[in-house]
């Protein structure tokens, strides 16, 4: 007969001064555990954690982008944010994320977890953005008519809004809406 036994410890026992204190990216996902349930009804004080545990596994060092990848999707799935305050967390990792730099590049397109793959779908709109202004301004988009149509169809086929493509194209909004309804038909 085999006889085996487990090492069983309830995430209660765990100090949460040492799980803040260690390099070990188990910790932090200690930690995600202990706080889902101190913070359950309470979004914002769920949302300040978040964004500080976020900040702590960032910190972390020498560990794979894979095991990186995992705790922050654990983090996102476990500790679940209303849509406001997810934003809101988005925005608030950006400037803390570009501080780290090599953080977005160790993670690919098809494998970043939600706070990062938001982030990362803002920063590449931003990019478009503004290479058209620039082209734009350069006048390398600018010129006839029809171009500009074109142009603006391209746009709105890539879910930019009227207004700013109008803005863009130097077309009338009631243009761009027009084209808009067009690609419905």
């Amino acid at each position: 007969m085999l006889d085996y036994t487990y090492n069983v410890r309830s995430i209660v026992d765990y100090d949460a001064q040492e799980l803040t204190e260690s390099n070990r990216l188990f910790s932090k996902i200690v930690l995600a555990a202990k706080y889902l349930h101190r913070t359950k009804g309470d979004a914002e004080r769920r949302y300040r954690f978040k964004l500080r545990l976020m900040r702590e596994v960032l910190k972390l060092k020498g560990h794979s982008r894979k095991s990186m990848s995992a705790v922050f999707y654990f983090i996102d799935y476990l500790l679940r944010l209303p849509d406001q305050l997810a934003h809101q967390l988005t925005e608030n990792m950006r400037p803390i994320i570009k501080k780290e730099g090599q953080m977005m590049v160790q993670f690919e397109e098809n494998d970043v977890p939600p706070t990062f793959g938001e982030l990362m779908a803002r920063e590449r709109k931003e990019g478009i953005e503004q290479g058209l202004e620039q082209g734009l301004e350069q006048g390398l988009l600018a010129g006839e008519e029809k171009s500009k149509k074109d142009f603006a169809l391209t746009l709105l086929d890539e879910d930019f809004e009227v207004d700013y493509i109008a803005k863009l194209t130097k077309l009338e909004v009631a243009e761009v809406q027009q084209l808009k309804e067009g690609l419905r038909d």
